[in-house]
């Protein structure tokens, strides 16, 4: 009776070890997982901002969770931007593409580019980052679909 209890569990373990390893994905790995104007159709909450900005010599550091933003990509390249960290939240509709791993996003005329680090089903990762002669600036943010 004691070998029974001990195949029987050790088959249970064996078996939650199998379907555990194959319902492991590779989402979190770096890059576009597909098609990036299909995948980040939908709507993506920031989670994680990490970055430095140097400005007259000063260098200030951060690696914090940050949800204050959701951007909303429709198919037809239009979007919906919210500021959710005050009282009232800050609307703004806006037009967006994709070339390459390059994500374009104008406001009213304004065009800011990011680099897609990381697109899959799940996660958005995008790194912003500006230099001049004054100041450089360096921001990687993550998001999940909601």
């Amino acid at each position: 009776m004691k070998k029974f209890e001990l195949k029987f569990w050790l088959s249970c373990v064996m078996m939650a070890l199998c379907i555990g390893f194959t319902a492991c994905s590779d989402d979190d790995e770096e890059g576009i997982a597909g098609d990036a104007k299909t995948l980040i159709v939908g709507t993506w909450e920031s989670t994680w901002s990490k970055g430095y900005e140097i400005y007259e010599g000063e260098k200030e550091e951060w690696d914090e969770a940050y949800t204050e933003d959701v951007y909303t990509f429709k198919n037809d390249g239009s979007g919906t931007y919210k500021d959710v960290s005050g009282s009232t939240p800050y609307t703004e509709d806006f037009t967006w593409s994709i070339s390459g791993n390059k994500l374009k996003i104008t406001f009213n005329g304004y065009s800011d580019e990011a680099t897609i680090k990381t697109l899959n089903g799940t996660t958005l990762v995008i790194i912003a980052q500006e230099k001049d002669e004054n100041e450089e600036f360096y921001d990687e943010i993550s998001f999940k679909k909601k």
